[in-house]
């Protein structure tokens, strides 16, 4: 099958709930990502007042940046949403998108959200823990030279 007729209401409120889950996932992900970067900077910080200044030894941020495609999402809701049309012509590509979730990006995203949100689902049961805080000793995270480890 080339292509799929579907209802543009039953297509927009598959958007739309698609569009919620990727703006949780994306948040949750983000703020985690913000406080590893600050304890980071806060490191670098610590290092830089302890350490002449002509040998500072700076910790590199290599932690991976959460994409946030919302705009995906919103572009194609808002052609929809001023669509005439009752009936929307899908073709495989674009069902895979706007049915299935599965975006030419979704891999990337998925990869970098889940390694932010399984640390700090792991880390949710250990009170106080969080990338800003973690000092590598009572706590499921903690932030190294190589990102963020759980």
């Amino acid at each position: 099958m080339d292509s799929v007729q579907v209802k543009k209401t039953a297509l927009l409120k598959i958007l739309k709930k698609n569009l919620r889950a990727h703006k949780r996932k994306s948040n949750e992900a983000l703020k985690i990502y913000q406080e590893a970067y600050i304890a980071v900077m806060e490191k670098n910080l610590e290092i830089a007042k302890k350490t002449p200044a002509e040998i500072v030894p700076i910790n590199q941020i290599s932690l991976p940046v959460v994409q946030d495609h919302v705009t995906d999402y919103e572009k194609v809701i808002g052609m929809l949403e001023l669509s005439v049309d009752e009936t929307i012509e899908l073709d495989f590509q674009e069902y895979n998108n706007y049915v299935q979730d599965e975006w030419g990006w979704s891999g990337g995203f998925n990869s970098v959200t889940m390694a932010y949100t399984s640390c700090s689902s792991s880390s949710s049961s250990t009170q106080g823990s969080s990338p800003s805080n973690s000092k590598g000793s009572d706590n499921s995270l903690s932030v190294t030279e190589r990102g963020i480890d759980c």
